[in-house]
């Protein structure tokens, strides 16, 4: 689709208060900034598409719970993915990501998180503060962190493994003062 008829499209829809936009296998490469005036949105698929990145503009779909991004090439997340508070379902799977920013974390109401088939070899620790996650698909990333053994039992495991890495830390109160400058200045002892 040509990107001024999606420019088209997306007017059309912000002129009609669309609160579901199906934008799937129309061979999008690139999204506009435009997409960020179809506030009303509750539902967005744009699966099947090209898409490299999304632009930071995504953010202002505040009123999203459904978004279906599965079956593109997108290799990173904005962090205003964040700002999409309302999302119950989130569909990354079948793309290029190799890493999440740590604002997922700010997606309270997740309950479904698709991220399989990607290149995810670590998540962000932040992922256990989403409290309501009860379907976390990690299945074909080169996981290491936390191991894929460990991802493959479920959330809680995932939330136990980053819980008990919190637990290795620990504070150091101790500080090694080294003065650095020419031996006859400043201070003696």
């Amino acid at each position: 689709m040509q990107k001024q008829k999606v420019l088209q499209l997306i007017a059309e829809a912000a002129r009609k208060k669309l609160t579901e936009l199906e934008l799937s296998w129309n061979d999008l490469k690139t999204l506009p900034a435009e997409i960020g005036e179809l506030t009303n949105l509750t539902e967005l698929d744009l699966s099947y598409n090209q898409l490299k990145r999304l632009p930071a503009e995504i953010g202002k779909l505040a009123n999203l719970t459904t978004l279906d991004l599965s079956i593109n090439e997108l290799k990173r997340l904005p962090a205003e993915i964040g700002k999409l508070t309302n999302l119950t379902e989130l569909d990354l799977s079948n793309n290029q990501l190799k890493t999440l920013p740590a604002e997922i974390a700010e997606l309270k109401n997740l309950t479904a998180l698709d991220l399989s088939n990607n290149q995810l070899k670590t998540l962000p620790a932040e992922i256990v503060e989403l409290k309501n996650l009860t379907l976390l698909n990690l299945s074909e990333n080169p996981l290491e962190s936390p191991p894929l053994d460990i991802a493959n039992k479920g959330i809680e495991a995932i939330r136990s493994y980053f819980k008990s890495l919190e637990g290795e830390k620990q504070p150091l109160n101790e500080v090694k003062v080294l003065l650095v400058g020419d031996g006859g200045a400043g201070k003696t002892s």
